[in-house]
């Protein structure tokens, strides 16, 4: 994350990577997508916190990656007819 300045790129700006920058990122993230699926009229809201901060006790999902994605797309070409 580098800041550009007249002469070109910058040093990096490493007050970028602080925790307190990147929860003030998924705040304004989470306020973003709330207005938006309210002004879209979905009922469904967006939670920053974890699920234990939330009081729920389900457990989380691992999201397969791009990976995953790529093999079935892959194997949905194969059974595709010619």
């Amino acid at each position: 994350m580098r800041t550009i300045g007249p002469d070109g790129f910058r040093p990096k700006a490493r007050e970028w990577n602080s925790r307190e920058q990147f929860e003030k990122w998924r705040e304004a993230w989470e306020r973003t997508q709330n207005r938006y699926l309210e002004r879209h009229g979905h009922e469904a809201r967006v939670d920053r916190r974890t699920l234990e901060a939330q009081g729920n006790d389900r457990e989380p999902t691992t999201h397969p990656g791009p990976h995953a994605d790529k093999e079935r797309r892959a194997a949905l070409r194969q059974e595709a007819p010619s």
